[in-house]
């Protein structure tokens, strides 16, 4: 069986680009009967804002330090999970994330802490 495919579709979930097939869809979660309650939503673009900071700081430091740069690629080369998480932990990144990388690039997911903030964040960068 060809690696791309498996269970009846292309596994482009490992792709770094993020391309995302149309009949795959992603999941939706139920929205609030009441339209004019935006609490939750507005819960949720609030803690979205430190990972998305944290991501920024990490971005800036990548794009202005080689060191940085050559010491992730370099341990992700050698399937150093630990220490990838540690050089991105030591650059800023405080938010918990899940972190793939493959000899296409890195792939880091975000999720909140708190499960009822209902939002995901994913940023793949390519080598």
């Amino acid at each position: 069986m060809h690696p791309y495919y498996g269970y009846g579709y292309p596994r482009t979930e490992q792709s770094v680009s993020g391309f995302r097939p149309y009949w795959l869809k992603p999941y939706r979660a139920p929205t609030t009967a009441d339209p004019s309650d935006v609490k939750q939503f507005k819960y949720s673009a609030n803690q979205f804002m430190e990972p998305t900071l944290e991501m920024y700081h990490l971005l800036t430091q990548l794009s202005h330090s080689d060191d940085l740069a050559k010491n992730i690629k370099e341990a992700a080369s050698k399937s150093e999970h630990s220490k990838v998480v540690s050089l991105i932990q030591t650059a800023g990144v405080k938010s918990p994330f899940g972190l793939t990388f493959s000899p296409e690039g890195l792939i880091m997911t975000f999720n909140p802490a708190d499960p009822s903030a209902c939002f995901s964040i994913r940023m793949s960068l390519c080598w």
